[in-house]
């Protein structure tokens, strides 16, 4: 059902949004667990696209208190 929702809304094939739909479902807090099933196997949330761009950003930032050159 995932997938030819995504599909139909998407425009894609459906080879090419497998890829969202699976994460989306691994992802999701199950609710007799209270837990995603990525959680229950890894133990952690999964580092998901935004996440990871958050993490490039933060990263990109310099210190509080550096000079210019210092950071540089």
């Amino acid at each position: 059902k995932l997938c030819s929702k995504n599909t139909f809304s998407s425009g894609r094939s459906w080879e090419e949004g497998l890829p969202f739909v699976l994460f989306a479902a691994r992802d999701a807090v199950q609710e007799s667990t209270g837990f995603s099933p990525h959680q229950l196997v890894f133990g952690h949330s999964p580092r998901g696209p935004l996440k990871a761009l958050k993490e490039k950003f933060l990263w990109a930032v310099p210190p509080v208190g550096s000079s210019l050159p210092t950071y540089v």
